[in-house]
């Protein structure tokens, strides 16, 4: 089973071109683009990123000229280097696109490698941009079909199945090259644990980083005759990180998985922001001091994320009860002007926050996401909404100006005005660069 679908794959990469592609779909790749590029340029100034730049500044290639750009900084490293700092940017602070179908978010596991060797070798833009919907179409839908062990987060395993494709695609291989380089590739899953997540570890971060480098080793590796075992689908995949796998959809070309992705307007998990959204609905004809508690009832996957003993702010992304509760000291700072500190704010709400999974919610999670909130009052009153979407997701109404203005937000703040509208200007008619090389001095300050 797994032969054919490859093979099928390889014919279908070889023969892809952006012609065939629908414009929404062409408009909502750049989007995803110019939304990860926000993502990256904020990422790279986490404390973290920050001390890992002044450590590689002594080991790593340092080049302005001909290297690829730290976005969002005044430094530049060889191609491998760039992709690692700046996929773990692009989710330090969980602001990267997702896919509901893929059940993760295809683009951190890639998009960062594939710009990085575009801008080095001088490409251009359009054929990053059919390399990268290449391979976004490719590995959401493996993780569509992937019922992974419930201990193993999405990132950093099934990402990694299409990159041999898009690289492929990038570097105009022949099929045998890509087939190779999507078996290597796929060699390079990691059982990335939610425990470590829920716990506030960022490895989770740094496993995407190294995805996107050993993306940028495939055009070597597979050149020099590295090879891995047609077998690795079907052991690794299904056999150790997934508890099941349905046949993966063959309407590659016909349907578009990038068209149901969603973007994230709050920088938390996900599984956070419909209860976020419901809580804030319902709060604004509330005044705090009448909240005794809050439940919600969410769907399984959801229902995890109830943890309150939060270690740091990372961790604090993955929790439903820090989310709401430092949601809510935002929205009451304005409203009420608080005299609280955050602290001790977002400690005390997070006591009176209930998460529950709701068994109905769960068995029509992969059609509907559903969420109830229910706002209880000291007097006794119970407020209550049900959601089925959050801000963000791929209905949303004027997205595209959600997600301009927000990564206006971003880039300001670090580029300043002028060179934001440049690099946003850029990025929507990616398509037109003839040579990627631009980005270099772009995307650096």
């Amino acid at each position: 089973m797994w032969s054919g679908l490859m093979e099928h794959l390889a014919t279908f990469a070889k023969q892809f071109s952006l012609e065939q592609v629908p414009n929404e779909v062409i408009e909502r790749a750049k989007w995803m683009l110019l939304d990860s590029i926000a993502a990256i340029a904020y990422g790279n100034q986490h404390p973290n990123i920050v001390r890992l730049m002044n450590r590689l500044e002594n080991k790593a290639e340092m080049n302005k000229a001909n290297g690829a750009p730290v976005v969002g900084t005044d430094k530049s490293l060889d191609e491998q280097h760039a992709a690692f700092v700046n996929a773990v940017a692009m989710v330090s602070y969980e602001l990267d696109e997702g896919n509901p179908k893929a059940k993760g978010h295809p683009a951190a596991h890639f998009l960062p490698a594939l710009l990085a060797m575009a801008i080095t070798k001088r490409l251009s833009g359009k054929t990053f941009l059919e390399a990268f919907l290449l391979n976004y179409e490719i590995s959401a839908r493996l993780g569509a079909s992937l019922r992974l062990n419930e201990k193993i987060h999405p990132h950093g395993n099934w990402g990694v199945f299409g990159n041999g494709f898009g690289v492929g695609k990038l570097f105009d291989w022949d099929e045998t090259d890509m087939l190779n380089g999507a078996f290597i590739s796929s060699s390079f899953a990691f059982p990335t644990l939610w425990k470590s997540v829920l716990e506030g570890h960022e490895v989770r971060n740094v496993i995407i980083g190294l995805n996107n480098l050993h993306t940028t080793l495939l055009p070597d590796l597979v050149h020099a005759g590295y090879s891995a075992s047609a077998s690795t689908l079907s052991e690794l995949y299904t056999g150790v990180l997934a508890e099941g796998y349905e046949e993966m959809a063959d309407d590659l070309g016909d349907t578009y998985y990038i068209m149901h992705s969603y973007f994230k307007f709050y920088s938390y998990c996900r599984f956070c922001h419909a209860p976020i959204d419901a809580v804030l609905a319902l709060a604004k004809d509330i005044p705090l001091n009448e909240i005794k508690k809050i439940t919600v009832k969410t769907y399984g996957l959801a229902a995890r994320l109830d943890g309150k003993d939060i270690e740091n702010e990372f961790s604090g992304k993955f929790s439903i009860p820090y989310a709401i509760a430092s949601e809510l000291y935002e929205f009451y700072k304005l409203k009420e002007a608080l005299a609280v500190e955050r602290q001790t704010f977002v400690k005390d709400m997070m006591q009176r926050i209930f998460v529950y999974e709701d068994e109905t919610y769960t068995k029509l999670q992969s059609v509907k996401r559903m969420t109830a909130v229910a706002i209880t009052l000291h007097d006794g009153t119970v407020i209550e909404k049900e959601v089925d979407r959050a801000k963000g997701d791929a209905d949303e109404e004027a997205l595209e100006q959600k997600i301009i203005d927000k990564s206006k937000m971003y880039l300001q703040s670090i580029f300043g005005e002028q060179k934001t509208n440049a690099i946003i200007e850029m990025l929507l008619n990616i398509e037109f660069v003839s040579n990627l090389a631009d980005l270099q001095y772009t995307l650096t300050k």
